[in-house]
């Protein structure tokens, strides 16, 4: 064999060796997936993950649109983590409605956007899978939805999680206090009556259609934050259009969950994933 071949015969072993050494676990916190102070994730990924089989699960925080933080789910990673050991969690911040027309939506359904794109062309440098799905608690499951609903092949999601999330903008302001009606007003930049479109461009429910991914609501009767009737619509829906849909209902509880009906939540949840996020 030549010098030269012998030369690229080396060099080619010696990077499959290098690009096979099994990943260790790692925990990488604040990446920055675009420019401003909230385009921040956390980046939870196991022992031996490869960018062939290992999915990606990631959370969306809740908080009205207004407030809430990342950090909101650092109790749930561990309870997520011990279910799903071999699988990655990214967990997202996003621009929060303060005011300002900036802010108003989409600005946050737009970071979702951008953070899903950082994680798609990221997947070989981190050593996972473009293989995602989305669970969001209340504002977040409503982005959650959205996103998933709304995004395309090949980028959709594989699957999606709702905990009590709005699914259309316009019922739910109608169902809300003055209080509440007022900041929906603000953070969609009309009333219903006044651009019916706007809050339909921020439903869940109307970008749902045939091809949507699998879907998980979860949802208490109580809730008098976000009306269960929301997931009962788009549950009915999804099942009209032959949508593969969960509904987990929780007859005694409100806008959350006690740890009890949390770890029953979760351990249902991994049932969906197991038959839906492959």
């Amino acid at each position: 064999m030549k010098p030269a071949l012998v030369a690229i015969g080396l060099f080619f072993l010696v990077s499959c060796t290098k690009n096979d050494k099994p990943a260790s676990a790692e925990t990488i916190l604040n990446v920055s997936y675009g420019t401003g102070s909230k385009k921040t994730l956390d980046l939870y990924l196991p022992a031996n993950r490869t960018s062939l089989n290992t999915k990606v699960l990631i959370l969306i925080h809740g908080g009205g649109w207004v407030s809430g933080d990342k950090a909101d789910f650092n109790a749930m990673i561990p309870m997520l983590q011990f279910q799903n050991p071999d699988m990655a969690i990214a967990n997202i911040n996003y621009t929060l409605f303060d005011g300002t027309p900036a802010t108003k939506f989409p600005a946050c359904y737009n970071d979702v956007v951008e953070a899903y794109n950082y994680l798609l062309e990221h997947s070989d440098h981190y050593k996972y899978a473009k293989n995602f799905a989305l669970l969001g608690t209340s504002a977040g499951g409503h982005l959650a939805l959205l996103y998933t609903y709304k995004s395309e092949v090949p980028k959709k999601p594989t699957a999606v999680v709702s905990f009590f999330g709005p699914t259309d903008m316009a019922d739910l302001y109608n169902q809300s206090n003055a209080d509440l009606q007022k900041a929906i007003a603000l953070f969609i930049g009309a009333t219903p009556s006044s651009n019916l479109t706007a809050y339909q461009q921020a439903s869940p429910i109307a970008a749902a259609n045939i091809s949507s991914s699998p879907t998980m609501l979860i949802h208490g009767s109580l809730d008098t934050v976000v009306n269960v009737s929301q997931a009962v619509k788009l549950k009915d829906w999804l099942t009209q259009v032959k949508v593969p849909v969960t509904y987990v209902n929780y007859p005694t509880e409100g806008h959350g969950l006690n740890s009890n009906n949390l770890l029953d939540a979760l351990t249902k949840m991994n049932t969906f994933f197991s038959t839906y996020f492959r």
